[in-house]
């Protein structure tokens, strides 16, 4: 490194910690307290109006008789998630055995993880709100009562512990510990973060002193243990009995056509624009944009490899979101393809994943490698206009669903 190109790259290096404390100061008591406020009354008012699907009240009713947790578990054994949420469950059930209980805890979850957004997630305000407000915020992962909006709320909190001023190691590893044990599509998620936040400390992005080789070795062999430890847990709670209907067989490689190869990216697109087909109702297994023939296909696959693209761009801000996004993106993509078909709450990780590595991205000071102006002004000009139509775009879904329940309201 020259002389001049010293000085330039600490003043760059110093302008993006600027910019990123910037973003972190973009809240204020007033402005969590009404956007909250609105949030709460929203989810509450689609909330009564909802009916519950019948997995919701399935894993209600397993909970609340079940007569302690050695029953539960013998009882859940063919659910295919860990017990997380069926345990949160059968501790409100002791309260109340009324459904409106179950309710009433997801919508408590729904807004602690409003709050979190609010007042930690390093974005501009108007991104917060489109995120919050957004279908899998306010509606996917808030009215229906399933596990997936606990396991959000937990990939927030382990993003917030890491990406502190005074690193909160134990509080990370007890979030992604947790959001292990909320479904299959958590454990992924939660193994990726504990990757990205394995790479960040053996190769610190803003920290010259980097650990030592022993203290590498002594850490690295815990963290295995703990990972193996946490893995054999969920894996236990997730395997199927001999007699189960559904067992989960992976499909070969080479049994995917040209046709679904090249769909596999699409479902990227589909996680951020989650719009469905309206014909006298919402059609939930289909999507608007679901292509019909080979040159729409290919015109969403080139939408969707440019979104992905953008995706990368701005993960590579910072080294550990890099490998988050890249990770969790990939893995997820192929989860869906081979094992799990799944449908929109499912492909939802896929927006999780997006979030967290751009909360990671612009959590703190950017990579040594990418601290030239040169290379961040990019970043930045996507991350504001990207994560904006993300966010629209789910939020933009929202009208069709508060249209749907007024419509059940009327016909009752």
């Amino acid at each position: 490194m020259t002389s001049e190109t010293a000085p330039r790259t600490g003043m760059a290096y110093a302008a993006a910690e600027r910019d990123t404390e910037r973003l972190a100061g973009t809240t204020s008591w007033r402005f969590e307290v009404v956007t909250l406020s609105l949030f709460a009354a929203l989810i509450s008012f689609v909330s009564a109006f909802h009916e519950p699907w019948k997995d919701e009240t399935q894993a209600w009713r397993l909970a609340i008789d079940s007569n302690g947790l050695r029953e539960l578990v013998h009882n859940a054994r063919y659910e295919g998630h860990p017990l997380l949420w069926h345990v949160l469950l059968q501790l409100v059930g002791h309260v109340s055995r009324s459904w409106w209980a179950a309710v009433a805890l997801h919508i408590v979850i729904a807004c602690v993880g409003t709050w979190l957004v609010l007042r930690y997630a390093p974005f501009t305000r108007l991104q917060k709100v489109l995120l919050v407000f957004g279908y899998f915020s306010a509606y996917e992962y808030a009215v229906v009562i399933r596990p997936y909006g606990l396991g959000m709320v937990l990939a927030f909190a382990a993003c917030i512990a890491w990406t502190a001023r005074r690193r909160r190691i134990g509080w990370a590893i007890a979030s992604l510990a947790l959001l292990a044990n909320t479904t299959a599509l958590g454990t992924m998620l939660a193994m990726t973060m504990a990757l990205a936040f394995a790479v960040d400390w053996a190769l610190p992005d803003d920290v010259v002193r980097r650990p030592s080789k022993r203290a590498l070795l002594v850490a690295g062999g815990l963290a295995l243990v703990a990972t193996v430890l946490v893995l054999g847990i969920t894996v236990a709670q997730l395997k199927p009995p001999a007699d189960a209907a559904y067992v989960g067989e992976a499909k070969s490689a080479v049994s995917l056509s040209n046709w679904d190869i090249a769909a596999m990216p699409t479902l990227e697109l589909n996680a951020l624009v989650p719009i469905a087909e309206s014909e006298g109702g919402l059609l939930w297994s289909r999507w608007l944009f679901q292509p019909q023939s080979r040159f729409g296909l290919a015109l969403l696959l080139a939408a969707s490899l440019e979104v992905l693209a953008i995706g990368c761009l701005i993960a590579a801000r910072r080294r550990m979101a890099l490998v988050c996004f890249v990770v969790g993106t990939t893995g997820y993509l192929l989860f869906f393809a081979l094992f799990f078909p799944g449908t929109l709450h499912h492909h939802g990780s896929l927006y999780v994943v997006w979030i967290v590595s751009a909360w990671l991205a612009w959590g703190g000071a950017p990579s040594a490698c990418r601290a030239s102006s040169e290379m961040i002004a990019p970043a930045v000009f996507f991350f504001r206009r990207a994560r904006s139509l993300a966010a629209c775009s789910t939020s933009s879904s929202m009208s069709s669903v508060v249209r749907m329940h007024l419509m059940l309201l009327h016909h009752r």
